[in-house]
């Protein structure tokens, strides 16, 4: 007679978490190649911004125009989610 494990908590955990990443994964690569580089660029500039304000408290002008790079292709290769992302934005310039 076979024995029967109950799964522990961190079990499920892992099982639904894999779960989680595999449809992710499969959501990804739905995306254009043009849309896949640009959250790639995304991924890389706020990472290296983390970096730089981690190690020297400070980002420099690389850092910003990596940023800047990044969110021009973002607002390019997501324009519904762009327009989502700045509708509740406030505006700080002077009208």
């Amino acid at each position: 007679m076979a024995k029967v494990t109950e799964e522990t908590p961190h079990e499920k955990w892992q099982m639904k978490r894999d779960a989680a990443n595999a449809e992710r994964n499969v959501n990804a690569d739905q995306l254009s190649d043009n849309q896949r580089k640009a959250l790639m660029d995304a991924f890389i500039a706020i990472r290296n911004v983390d970096y730089s304000f981690h190690e020297m408290f400070m980002a420099d002008v690389s850092d910003m125009l990596a940023i800047d790079k990044a969110e021009y292709k973002l607002r390019s290769e997501f324009p519904q989610l762009t327009e989502e992302a700045v509708s509740d934005m406030t505006c700080t310039c002077e009208d």
